[in-house]
């Protein structure tokens, strides 16, 4: 007996756990919900990358003008197509899913490009860390740093709605941002090295923003798009689950003479009889 009631509490514990797992809310669960927020994605997305294109303008104004050399307006003027070609192409790409003459019937196949273009800017706006610092004194090269780390948050920012498109505005860029970062020939308490703790505090704390209120748009969207028809049916799948239990079954009744005798079985299946009364 004891081990029958270890067994039946074993069983009763995982249920419930199971049933708690089951109670969290997934973003998965409701396609209404993942639309809200593509829908939110297309519509914050476009002074992200407007502020980009403006700064990247401004920033290699200033390196063309203080150039020490050649080489360094070519470098320049690189990174500048690099960055305001992949910018345009992102933002045209918007603006006709908006207008909706672009795939507007496929959101999530929007999404997925949209992402896999702010990868391509944050690792354009991360090589410009490495291009325009070389050869500079150690503050413009830690003022330059900043001022990208700030745009690459700003990018990724704009597209939080998405944990994955944020994600992809901002891990290549930071990445690429903080080795050259490293390269810059200065200490932790010389105004350059202030400038690069500025920029690596910023990220911190916009990386813990950005999670925050990732978690607080899709908990919305979850609660104004919830998916009644999945919801009533595990519901009814956990309410069937939950009262069955293997060590409480009935043993089944035999069934009586008449009933065996009204069933017969023939090569189709079997066939209740008409017997008269």
């Amino acid at each position: 007996m004891a081990v029958s009631d270890q067994a039946e509490a074993d069983y009763l514990s995982d249920s419930v756990s199971v049933s708690e797992k089951a109670d969290a809310p997934k973003l998965s669960g409701s396609r209404m919900a993942v639309i809200a927020l593509t829908d939110r994605l297309a519509r914050r997305a476009m002074p992200g990358l407007v502020l980009v294109f403006a700064g990247a303008i401004c920033l290699s104004l200033y390196h063309i003008i203080s150039a020490p050399s050649a080489g360094a307006v070519i470098r320049t003027l690189l990174w500048l197509g690099m960055s305001l070609s992949s910018v345009w192409i992102v933002a045209r790409r918007l603006r006709r899913y908006r207008m909706g003459g672009l795939i507007a019937s496929r959101p999530l196949t929007w999404r997925a490009g949209h992402s896999a273009g702010l990868g391509v800017i944050s690792t354009a706006l991360g090589c410009g860390a490495l291009m325009l610092t070389s050869g500079l004194a150690p503050m413009p090269a830690a003022v330059t740093v900043l001022i990208l780390t700030i745009l690459l948050l700003s990018l990724a920012l704009g597209n939080i709605a998405h944990a994955r498109a944020a994600l992809a505005a901002a891990l290549p860029g930071l990445a690429l941002a903080g080795f050259a970062g490293t390269q810059v020939d200065t200490g932790p308490m010389t105004p350059a090295g202030i400038m690069l703790l500025i920029a690596a505090g910023l990220s911190m704390l916009t990386a813990v923003w950005g999670i925050v209120r990732n978690r607080r748009l899709v908990a919305i969207a979850l609660d104004q798009h919830p998916r009644h028809e999945i919801m009533a049916i595990s519901a009814r799948r956990k309410k069937t689950t939950s009262a069955y239990n293997p060590f409480k079954m009935k043993p089944s009744r035999p069934a009586t003479a008449a009933a065996k005798s009204s069933v017969t079985s023939r090569p189709y299946g079997r066939v209740k009889l008409y017997t008269p009364k």
